[in-house]
């Protein structure tokens, strides 16, 4: 999120001042969507998740990934910290997904990854 310095900021204002319907500390960590891993180490059901650390090849990740998952038709790529449907890329199986333009990260900024079949 090109913003998201400007809305952490505005965050921490607000929290300053009032009550924010979620604190602080939750409104951070779930920004990126690493949280799914915190959640599904504490039993709570996700949609199955890998997540690409930026630098790694994509590939062996996403490779065991599929192996884990063969009942997938197609899986999703995103940004770990996005909105909406900015950078998410899906690609159609059994393809193997083509690699991303920039080693390691989708959306080309230098942030983590992460995928799901659907």
């Amino acid at each position: 999120m090109d913003t998201l310095p400007q809305f952490l900021d505005w965050c921490e204002r607000t929290a300053a001042m009032t009550d924010l319907l979620n604190p602080l500390p939750v409104v951070k960590w779930s920004l990126d969507k690493r949280y799914l891993a915190d959640l599904d180490a504490a039993g709570v059901p996700i949609v199955p998740s890998s997540f690409i650390a930026p630098g790694t090849d994509p590939l062996p990740v996403l490779r065991a990934f599929l192996d884990a998952h063969p009942q997938a038709t197609e899986i999703v790529v995103k940004p770990n910290v996005g909105a909406y449907s900015r950078d998410v890329r899906r690609f159609p199986l059994p393809s193997t997904p083509k690699r991303p333009r920039t080693s390691g990260n989708c959306s080309g900024k230098g942030g983590t990854s992460s995928s799901s079949p659907t």
